[in-house]
């Protein structure tokens, strides 16, 4: 991305030489997302200094929310504030202008070699969850035939005492605690992917919107929930009560991330890759994707605490106050529908979970996505 055609053409040549293949060339930010978004690149080299109304630095962070690609700064001068700033977006390093051909292949290398290192970590990461989740998966059933029989007898023995005796004060708590871990060993069991479920042909915007009046009353009346059903949405297949579980806990998650007074904006969208990129996350295969976004405006997360989001048991809460089973539970929702989940957080800056599933091929009609991407839809706030 750069706005002066001489440079771009010398860059361009360069990494042609250096046996890279230039997906595309912009000059202004708007060109740079559109485009970025259309050919899904595996490396953005932009320009800090652009113009327009959007600079390299926040054209960038338009690019990252959007895309998981890792981007390098061009400059040739930029003063303390500047760089302090293109620091938040997490770059993968800085060029110097004019450009130098092995300083370039350098930072080029270095930036593939810590994407492959990431991906490796990531699937020795996924293979340590899939062991974990084996083992809880196995502990949780077992543990639910015991409740089941614990719950079952509970409600007789309740049945037979007279509501005046005080033996029926014991066993509503009982039955209580019972429930409560009940609920606690369905997380467990969905963490573990081996949930038995009922899929049906959804539509998300119609199912969302049912769900609204529900999540309003969990989240409080001091945090506004907005609702952006995006158009003509294909649909998914899946289990409602998973949709139901999947959004509950985001939601809960998004709450618990504000200090009482905030906002959370659910969105849904077709994603659409094109053809022959399609959306690569972890070597998934393309194809089209029904996307559901839930977004806070809260404290954010570290990419240290993201590197542990979807583990078991973990929370930066108290102990005591979270089973640090939220997350995980969703990510074995989305992985058991044969999706994947995006997250894009900075401290101080709100968190964005963006979950993609599959659009459910059984009632497919071709759809034209207009390019650029559409604008977003209006919805509601309350």
């Amino acid at each position: 991305v750069e706005d002066e055609a001489i440079v771009a053409a010398d860059l361009a040549d360069k990494l042609a030489r250096l046996g890279y293949e230039v997906a595309g060339i912009a000059a202004s930010g708007e060109a740079a997302v559109a485009l970025a978004e259309r050919l899904r690149p595996h490396l953005v080299l932009m320009d800090i200094q652009l113009d327009g109304p959007s600079d390299g630095i926040e054209t960038a962070q338009a690019i990252q929310r959007r895309l998981d690609v890792p981007v390098i700064y061009l400059t040739a001068h930029a003063d303390a504030a500047t760089l302090a700033r293109a620091n938040l977006s997490g770059p993968f390093g800085y060029i110097l202008k004019p450009i130098d051909d092995r300083e370039l292949e350098t930072r080029i290398a270095l930036v593939f070699r810590d994407i492959h290192e990431r991906q490796r970590a990531e699937a020795e990461h996924a293979q340590k969850m899939d062991s974990v989740g084996r083992l809880v998966g196995g502990v949780a059933h077992d543990f639910n035939n015991k409740l089941s029989v614990i719950l079952g007898n509970a409600d007789l023995a309740l049945a037979s005492v007279g509501s005046a005796q005080p033996m029926r004060g014991y066993l509503k708590e009982i039955l209580e605690a019972a429930q409560l871990c009940a609920d606690l060993t369905c997380q467990l069991i969905a963490f573990a992917r081996k949930q038995k479920i009922v899929t049906q042909e959804l539509d998300l915007n119609a199912t969302v919107d049912e769900m609204r009046k529900m999540l309003r009353r969990l989240i409080g009346e001091n945090i506004h929930l907005v609702w952006l059903p995006g158009s003509d949405l294909w649909p998914v297949l899946m289990d409602p009560s998973q949709l139901n579980h999947l959004l509950t806990n985001l939601c809960i998650n998004a709450r618990d991330a504000m200090a009482g007074i905030g906002k959370i904006t659910i969105a849904t969208r077709n994603a659409a890759p094109d053809p022959e990129q399609g959306i690569r996350h972890n070597g998934r295969i393309s194809g089209d994707y029904v996307t559901l976004t839930i977004s806070d405006n809260g404290r954010g997360m570290t990419l240290e605490t993201q590197t542990h989001l979807f583990e078991p048991f973990f929370s930066t809460k108290e102990v005591g106050l979270d089973t640090g089973l939220w997350l995980a539970t969703v990510h074995g929702i989305v992985q058991q529908n044969h999706g994947f989940i995006n997250v894009c957080s900075q401290p101080g800056e709100g968190t964005t979970f963006t979950v993609y599933l599959p659009r459910h091929a059984a009632t497919a009609v071709e759809v034209r996505l207009e390019e650029p991407a559409p604008a977003i839809p209006r919805g509601d706030e309350t």
